[in-house]
This record gives structure tokens, C-alpha cells and sequence, in this order.
């Protein structure tokens, strides 16, 4: 997850789906051998799709996404319009909920998202069902439960998939909105947009409690590997890196502003920004291998950043903006 603007009005989205062309039309039928079309392998419609060292637009003028999430199927974002899908291979574009949202996550049966309380999609019937109407200010689920930080008061709390058994989890001290989490399979762990210069990132335990793990400056955003928690701290001009237990902080890669942050267990994938003389946002896509090894730019692309996810082939982000946000994607390393 990372940094948010959230302001605004809803904007329709208007989806890039290609490039158009005049051609020239024959009368003659064409030759036998050419009357099947060829149809493109998996690695050509996946580098279509996310193309290598390049930033691909898949949607542009949206209203000020907030966040994203990805399957199989596609790229889901929240923004003042609500909740869209850009679906895999030609982006095409479905408005899901028609509610401001600020937080998304996926899971094999349903879209979760915290629009005016916490609704889930079903994937198939693309059924809406309430499962709560607290304010929530961001979701994540794991196989058997829902988390979700409270807009208000910094609690984060739990349900089942059906919305049942709500319950407490641990409570922090973060004020209203803009808030960090992400998660492993033992803990949430949590912190602010741009707190600073003292931020404090939380462990809260799936079982209950929470604790101080990390002070970090002006945080943008943190992700888990089960291990350890990264988050970016633009004070440091740094992706630091603590235990998930607590402990000394390290600096995992320096240099430049980092913004949203993500991981796939394997890479530690971050968006670096900088604000040009003409006030421009210029961004680069960066992975870094956990285990060592130094970070790799994927591509690059004018705007700023609100969010970044990754799925089997490819990395996503957002750019923030009214009516000029935008969905961009790369192929991984």
C-alpha cells in the first residue's frame, strides 16, 4: 500500500484499449491458409499486458484511486467513483460499486472493499452484500477472516467471511484515516501516512494484542514477508526493514523518496518519486530481492504514486489525481 490523496469529486473512467487506425479493405477472399487468425501464446498477451523495462497504461483519467488489488482475472481499484475492474487481456472496464472507497482486497471468491462501510462482490454473481457499516479505512483478509482498520480510534478488528463474530483485535494510538496495513499469517501489522517525524508501526496479533514494533519518520507505506516488515520512510530517504517481532531497524535499500510498497515473498517491490523544478511527480518502479542483491528499476512514468500491487507476471500502481489518475503496469523481473 501506499500514500493517498483523497480528495475530490467521482469521475467516470475512461479506459485505454487500444489504438486505432484506418486500413484498407479487399474484396477478394483471402488465401486458405490464412483464413484462421493466429492466436497470441501466453507469454506474448502477458507481455502485451505488462510489458518488460516499460510502463504500460491500462486506465487513465480516473477519479483519484486510492487502492488497489489483482487476480487472474484483472486489476481491481477503489477510487471516488467506486469500485472498478480493468479486466485482463483487452482492459475493459466494469463499475462494480458506484460508492467512494478507500481500501480493496481479493480473495478466490469475493472482492472486499471499504466503500461506505465493508461491502463484498461476489466474483461470479458479482453480487454487493454489507457486511458491516463501520467506517473502515482498510481491509485485508487471509483464508479464514477479515481485518479491518477502524477510520476512527485505530482499532483494528475481525470478522469471518460472512461478516459474523466481529470482534477487537488491539487497539493503537494512530489517528483518524489515511492508515497503513498489511499482514502475514501470524499478525496485522500497522502504521500512518505521513505521521512523522516519530511514526509508530504495530504488531497486532490475529489473536488479540498489539505492540509498538518500529518507529520509523514520514511513513508511505509497509508491507510483510513473515519474517520482517518493510516499510518506506521518506525522512530516511530509505526502505527500512525491522523484525516482525520488533527490533533494531535497518536500512534494506537507500536513496531518493520511496512511496508505496509491496512484496511477493521473493522481491521487495517500491515506487522511488521526486518532484521536478516544473512540479512535476517522475517516478521509478524499483524490486530488490529479499534475500539480497541490489534493486533493479522496472520502469518509469510521470505522476504520483497511491498504490502498488503485484501478481504472478506483472506490477501494477496507481497515480493519485482528480480525474487524472491513472492504472499502469510492467512486467516483474
Amino acid at each position: 500500500m501506499g500514500s493517498f490523496a483523497r480528495f475530490g469529486f467521482g469521475l467516470a473512467a475512461t479506459l485505454l484499449v487500444g489504438c486505432g487506425g484506418s486500413a484498407s479493405l479487399s474484396t477478394e477472399p483471402p488465401p486458405a491458409a490464412m483464413t484462421a487468425t493466429a492466436q497470441p501464446s501466453a507469454s506474448a498477451s502477458a507481455m502485451a499486458w505488462c510489458p518488460p523495462h516499460a510502463a504500460r497504461t491500462l486506465a487513465e483519467k480516473l477519479a483519484d484511486p486510492a487502492d488497489l488489488a489483482t487476480d487472474d482475472s484483472g486489476v481491481y481499484l477503489v477510487s471516488y467513483s467506486g469500485l472498478e475492474r480493468i479486466r485482463k487481456p483487452d482492459a475493459t472496464h466494469e463499475l462494480l460499486i458506484a460508492s467512494y472507497g478507500t481500501s480493496i482486497a481479493v480473495d478466490t471468491d469475493a472482492v472486499y472493499c471499504a466503500c461506505n462501510g465493508l461491502q463484498r462482490v461476489d466474483k461470479r454473481t458479482q453480487a454487493v452484500t454489507t457486511l458491516n457499516y463501520d467506517s473502515t479505512d482498510r481491509v485485508v483478509v487471509d483464508d479464514s477472516a477479515i481485518y479491518l482498520l477502524a477510520a476512527y480510534g485505530g482499532l483494528v478488528k475481525a470478522m469471518d467471511k460472512h461478516g459474523a463474530n466481529f470482534r477487537t483485535l488491539g487497539a493503537t494510538a494512530l489517528d483518524s484515516g489515511f492508515g497503513l496495513m498489511a499482514s502475514d499469517e501470524q499478525a496485522l501489522y500497522v502504521s500512518q501516512v505521513a505521521t512523522g517525524p516519530d511514526s509508530p508501526v504495530y504488531r497486532v496479533d490475529k489473536h488479540g494484542g498489539s505492540k509498538v514494533i518500529a518507529m520509523g519518520g514520514v511513513l508511505r507505506g509497509l508491507t510483510g514477508t513473515g519474517d520482517n516488515v518493510y516499510f518506506t520512510d521518506e525522512t530516511a530517504q530509505q526502505v527500512s526493514r525491522v523484525a516482525t517481532a520488533g527490533g533494531s531497524v535497518q536500512a534494506f535499500s537507500t536513496g531518493g523518496y520511496p512511496n508505496a510498497i509491496t512484496t511477493d515473498k521473493q522481491y521487495i517491490y517500491w515506487i522511488r518519486e521526486q518532484l521536478t523544478a516544473d512540479d512535476t511527480y517522475v517516478g521509478d518502479v524499483l524490486a530488490q530481492p529479499i534475500v539480497g542483491g541490489e534493486a533493479q528499476t522496472l520502469a518509469s512514468f510521470t505522476g504520483y504514486a497511491a498504490g502498488i500491487a503485484v501478481s504472478s507476471d506483472c506490477v501494477y500502481w496507481i497515480t493519485g489525481g482528480i480525474g487524472t489518475g491513472a492504472l499502469l503496469s510492467t512486467a516483474k523481473p
